[in-house]
C-alpha cells in the first residue's frame, strides 16, 4: 500500500495544486521546489484513482499552473531581453517601454556622469 489510499491522493494533490496557484498568481517562485515532492508523492499514488471526474479537475488544475508557469517564463525571458537592450544602448538613445496599461513610454539612456571639481 502506498502512502495515499486514492480518494486521499486525489485530495491532497487537489490542494498541492491549489497552493501551487496561489503561489505563481503571489509570484512567490520560493515556495514552487518545496511542493514538488509533496506532488510527487500524491501523483505516485494517483495512478489507483479511477473517478473521471476527479482526474478531469486535476488535469485542469494542472494545465491551469502549466500556462502560467510558462507566461512567468516568459515574462522572465522578456525582462531579460529588456535589461539586455538597456545594457547595449548607446548613450542618449530612446528605450521604448510600456507600463501595465500598455501606455509607451520612452526612456532617454543616460550617459555616464562626470563630476566636476572646482
Amino acid at each position: 500500500m502506498g502512502l495515499f489510499e486514492p480518494r486521499d491522493a486525489a485530495g491532497t494533490l487537489a490542494d498541492i495544486l491549489e497552493r501551487e496557484h496561489r503561489a505563481l498568481m503571489q509570484g512567490r517562485f520560493d515556495l514552487l521546489q518545496g511542493l514538488l515532492p509533496e506532488k510527487e508523492r500524491a501523483l505516485g499514488a494517483l495512478g489507483q484513482v479511477r473517478d473521471r471526474a476527479t482526474l478531469a479537475r486535476l488535469r485542469s488544475s494542472f494545465e491551469r499552473n502549466q500556462a502560467l508557469l510558462q507566461a512567468a517564463a516568459q515574462g522572465i525571458r522578456t525582462a531579460r531581453e529588456v535589461i539586455a537592450r538597456t545594457r547595449r544602448a548607446p548613450q542618449g538613445e530612446a528605450l521604448v517601454t510600456y507600463d501595465r496599461n500598455g501606455r509607451r513610454t520612452d526612456m532617454t539612456v543616460p550617459g555616464p556622469r562626470t563630476e566636476r571639481r572646482a
